[in-house]
């Protein structure tokens, strides 16, 4: 069901798509909807600006796909293929997602429990992912504070309805992981954003230690990489990360991948499935497929979609 706020109606450029769901669990989620904004995006003229950045300010399939598996044991898209039940319990643990774009699914699993850290390039990142955190963070009386905007479109994000009826109490803590983490949701969960550019040394970013993004439980990425030339860059920021946290707390960092095959094998731009398999494991990582199913394109075409479960060989070569 599609409604429009008072301001849509006088300037045409935002849509609120609100789902049947308890208000207090609803996530406002912002993108940018170039093509009713006179073709223009505001982070054109970004140093960091590239073809690759402007699909970040979008909603991608698989992010939904991802969700419904980690959080819905597959309820919601079981029309659209997804099979299996969903078995990881974020509840608590820190996460760093990579390539977050807007941050539906960083936002979804702090509202689900997790501690979250989205990541993008920095003209996504203090763009729309801190735009989306300050719209869905909450007081310590649990109250979301919204307002509306004129350049970017926002989508109601349904919470599971066993989310809704499982705590309204914050957890214990209440010191927040990261510097520009905000409280999210009622399960005591808190998403932050920082600048991650995967072409640059992951030091040279972390701002004297403000982040130290592989100190968290648990990698996820979803639907991150479409274009051959970011499998290297993506792959090495993986695995960088999995042995930062090897080396600086001796314990091993699993991510947890959801990818959808776009490419065609005679395609010289775009990646396919197993360019990025063959790179993981040229970098000495072990892949598992851990769920299939298909994801629905906005244009109602299907498309494989899989989970992959990834983690570095207790022996590589260096």
């Amino acid at each position: 069901e599609e409604e429009e706020d008072d301001d849509d109606k006088d300037e045409g450029k935002e849509r609120a798509v609100k789902d049947s769901c308890n208000d207090d669990q609803k996530l406002v989620i912002y993108r940018h909807n170039i093509e009713e904004q006179d073709q223009v995006n505001s982070s054109f003229f970004d140093d960091d600006y590239t073809i690759a950045t402007a699909t970040g300010f979008t909603i991608w399939p698989g992010s939904t796909f991802f969700m419904d598996y980690i959080t819905r044991n597959g309820a919601r898209n079981e029309e659209a293929g997804v099979v299996g039940t969903g078995v990881i319990d974020v509840k608590g643990k820190k996460i760093i997602e990579l390539g977050s774009g807007i941050g539906m699914l960083g936002l979804y699993l702090a509202a689900m429990g997790a501690h979250v850290l989205m990541s993008d390039v920095p003209s996504v990142a203090h763009d729309i992912l801190k735009m989306n955190i300050e719209k869905n963070k909450r007081s310590a009386r649990g109250i979301t504070s919204i307002t509306s905007s004129n350049d970017i479109e926002k989508r109601g994000v349904d919470m599971p309805s066993a989310t809704i009826a499982a705590t309204t109490t914050r957890a214990t803590t209440t010191t927040l992981p990261w510097p520009t983490s905000q409280w999210v949701g009622e399960r005591g969960g808190s998403a932050g954003y920082m600048a991650l550019d995967w072409t640059i040394d992951i030091d040279s970013q972390n701002e004297n230690g403000k982040f130290n993004p592989w100190d968290v439980d648990m990698l996820v990425a979803a639907e991150t990489v479409w274009l051959k030339e970011l499998v290297l860059p993506y792959v090495q920021t993986v695995v960088s990360l999995m042995k930062r946290k090897r080396e600086h707390q001796q314990n091993d960092l699993e991510c947890i991948m959801c990818y959808t095959n776009r490419g065609t094998e005679s395609s010289a731009t775009f990646a396919v499935t197993q360019d990025l398999l063959d790179c993981f494991e040229e970098h000495n990582c072990d892949v598992e497929t851990i769920h299939k199913g298909f994801s629905v394109q906005s244009d109602g075409e299907e498309k494989d979609c899989t989970i992959y479960r990834l983690t570095l060989r207790r022996k590589f070569s260096t």
